[in-house]
């Protein structure tokens, strides 16, 4: 585990909140879920601390991709299913994940 990684994506995703996001069509709400889910994912992957394990962190990562799952109302189109795929492999690298693999793949419906 990364922490100090995944500490500084934490404070970036608290000084860019408005960036986060801000090009995807979706009503303010549903931003405003999409951003918390990141931010309590990222939350509960720092708690682990050093001696977090990649089960751990596949598990906190799962959740998070099924809560975009139940997010999505058809917002998460191509461009954002990018944006959000490169979101979430770039954080399970810091959690030994996996970069190149298809993990976010097998969990998400968008």
């Amino acid at each position: 585990m990364n922490i100090e990684s995944l500490t500084k994506f934490r404070k970036r995703l608290t000084d860019e909140r408005e960036s986060y996001f801000a090009e995807w069509e979706m009503e303010p709400d549903q931003r405003e879920a999409c951003w918390q889910n990141l931010a309590l994912t990222l939350d509960a992957l720092i708690a682990l601390g050093q001696q977090g394990s990649v089960k751990n962190s596949t598990e906190i990562l799962r959740r998070c991709v099924e809560q975009y799952n139940e997010l999505d109302d058809g917002f998460i189109c191509t461009i954002e299913r990018e944006e959000l795929c490169d979101i979430m492999y770039e954080i399970g690298g810091y959690c030994g994940l996996d970069g190149d693999g298809a993990w976010v793949d097998a969990w998400r419906d968008w």
